[in-house]
């Protein structure tokens, strides 16, 4: 079994393929933790197209293969939205092995939209204890690269 290691989780409406650029707009509490932890660390987190019918602890759960995505460049938060800015790459494709849930489940009228519903969800993170993570994580295992290689030999029988 190949090395294992646990990283941040970001579900999207899309897939990141290795060596894509993204730019991302971050605007919910949960994911600017995520930023916040992941520029503290090794500004890496998991991309995955995110499961349009299951849930993790009621928030949109990921589906088991994604991409490690590089922070590349994260502007500062904008002083009227409070969003911040950032471009990441994609690196190596993963396996989820097991996901590990958010602290807060997501409540029924959470609208990350409104000004609202990101101050509901900070302040049930401040009651719950600010140091537990808000956002899915997951114990992942990257998948090996493809060898985009051919033998002289191989190539010679192909043509």
């Amino acid at each position: 079994m190949s090395e294992t290691k646990i990283i941040p989780i970001f579900p999207l409406d899309l897939v990141l393929f290795p060596n894509q650029d993204l730019p991302l707009r971050i605007f919910e509490p949960r994911y600017k933790q995520m930023i916040d932890d992941c520029m503290l660390g090794e500004k890496e987190f998991g991309v995955c197209l995110g499961h349009d019918s299951t849930t993790l602890s009621n928030w949109q759960a990921p589906y088991d293969i994604g991409t490690l995505a590089k922070i590349v460049d994260c502007k500062d938060v904008d002083s009227t939205s409070g969003h911040l800015f950032l471009n990441v790459r994609g690196r190596r494709k993963f396996r989820i092995i097991r996901l590990i849930s958010p602290s807060l489940k997501k409540i029924d009228d959470y609208d990350p939209f409104t000004v609202e519903g990101a101050k509901t969800i900070e302040q049930l993170h401040h009651n719950d204890g600010v140091e537990k993570k808000m956002y899915i994580q997951a114990e992942i295992e990257l998948i090996s690269e493809i060898d985009e290689s051919i033998s002289l030999n191989d190539w010679e029988n192909l043509v």
